[in-house]
């Protein structure tokens, strides 16, 4: 016994970057508490703490940076590229 499916396609857009809130608040809030951590283990004098601490919250920082740069980039794309009204 065979069924039929009725299948049509929806129109596809091109995505655009979307900006994951979440995922950037829990990013900067490690980059924060490693930083603090790796100042603490600098104060005392601590490399095995404050070095690998640092790193990491400096790669935080980065991607964090990195997220808001790439959605600044699209939006700005997008608003210069306006999409036509082909029908």
């Amino acid at each position: 016994m065979s069924i039929k499916v009725n299948h049509y396609a929806a129109k596809t857009i091109e995505p655009s970057y979307y900006l994951n809130f979440e995922a950037l608040v829990i990013e900067l809030s490690v980059a924060v508490i490693l930083g603090v951590m790796a100042v603490g283990g600098y104060n005392t004098g601590l490399w095995v703490v404050w070095v690998p601490c640092g790193i990491i919250s400096i790669c935080c920082f980065g991607l964090v940076l990195y997220s808001l740069y790439q959605y600044i980039s699209d939006r700005l794309v997008r608003k210069a590229v306006k999409p036509s009204n082909n029908k």
